[in-house]
């Protein structure tokens, strides 16, 4: 099996981290999210983006409790 490391979580923690950024500037340039066609479109990737930010974030959590557990 092989070791989650230091550095793993530190890359999936930047990628979530660049996810919420690219979120926040999505969220910044197409509000009020209901006023255009396109804001409907943006809202929906919104949303993805802070979904896989979130999935991302536990799946460090659940890699880092099993690296716990085989040890």
């Amino acid at each position: 099996m092989s070791t989650f490391t230091a550095t793993d979580k530190a890359l999936m923690l930047r990628a979530a981290r660049h996810l919420t950024e690219r979120a926040v500037n999505l969220a910044a340039s197409n509000t009020p999210w209901g006023a255009t066609p396109e804001g409907k479109i943006a809202k929906q990737q919104y949303d993805r983006l802070l979904r896989d930010e979130r999935d991302l974030r536990a799946l460090v959590k659940r890699l880092e409790n099993n690296s716990k557990e085989a040890t």
